[in-house]
């Protein structure tokens, strides 16, 4: 699917759901039992540093990617615009990556994370980025959850559920590293919620991670396990031993009332 569409429908599917109060129960999209994760839908996208949004694109010092605004307009950039200096599209098994900068000054108290797939050649110039990822996150079993990004400079993250919900966090502008999650804990049923998350980064570090905690648990970035591109079929569940010891005694005495010809 052509990127732009991807993008028109997502942008459809914010307009479409209405937000819910964040301790309301959200149901899936889809209920039920799943198998076959393969990670998440990634778009990156960087820029030159002289390119203007419309944020500060007006002042002498507005250049670079200051907001969620900036961050929507970059991400929609295309491949040949002359803005563009480095991008990447493909699955990704978490959403766990930083650039240098902050591996190197704030990796020993924040935690490391891998390196952009931006810069898998070894540039050195990591700065004035987006990434966005999209999918769909696989709850195994009901009970009440939280998700938090862990970002620099700014975000926005929606989770989808079913009966037309929605759940939107965000913090725009540029700010200094932190982990943001929802006011309140989330009942979650089992199955499939849709999401959307959206970061940048200006200048210096920048980061991007999306972790999940569940009851009497810690922080903890959303395994590969959890996240799928698309929503698979739905697993049937395998017949018991009892079952199945069941249907071979009905056979049997289906074999045994018949009569010889």
């Amino acid at each position: 699917m052509a990127r732009a569409s991807v993008a028109l429908i997502f942008a459809t599917v914010l307009s479409l759901f209405p937000l819910i109060s964040q301790s309301a129960l959200v149901a899936p999209l889809v209920p039920g039992k799943f198998s076959g994760a393969d990670g998440a839908n990634s778009h990156w996208v960087q820029v030159r540093s002289e390119w203007r949004g419309p944020t500060f694109g007006n002042e002498a010092w507005g250049t670079g990617i200051w907001s969620i605004s900036d961050a929507g307009l970059v991400s929609a950039l295309a491949p040949a615009d002359a803005h563009v200096v480095n991008r990447f599209d493909g699955k990704v098994d978490q959403i766990h990556f930083a650039n240098d900068s902050y591996n190197f000054n704030w990796g020993p108290t924040w935690g490391f994370s891998p390196l952009s797939p931006l810069w898998r050649n070894g540039e050195t110039n990591q700065e004035n980025w987006i990434a966005e990822f999209t999918g769909f996150i696989y709850i195994p079993d009901p009970g009440a959850y939280n998700f938090g990004i862990l970002f620099d400079d700014g975000f926005q993250f929606d989770l989808f559920g079913g009966n037309g919900q929605s759940l939107a966090i965000e913090k725009d502008g540029l700010n200094p590293r932190e982990r943001i999650g929802f006011s309140e804990n989330l009942d979650l049923a089992a199955g499939m919620y849709g999401y959307r998350l959206l970061a940048y980064n200006r200048l210096e570090a920048g980061v991007v991670d999306l972790s999940w905690i569940r009851e009497g648990r810690d922080w903890q970035v959303i395994p590969k396990d959890n996240l799928f591109t698309k929503i698979p079929p739905i697993n049937v569940p395998e017949p018991s031993t009892l079952a199945l010891l069941g249907i071979v005694l009905v056979g049997a005495g289906l074999v045994s009332r018949r009569k010889p010809h």
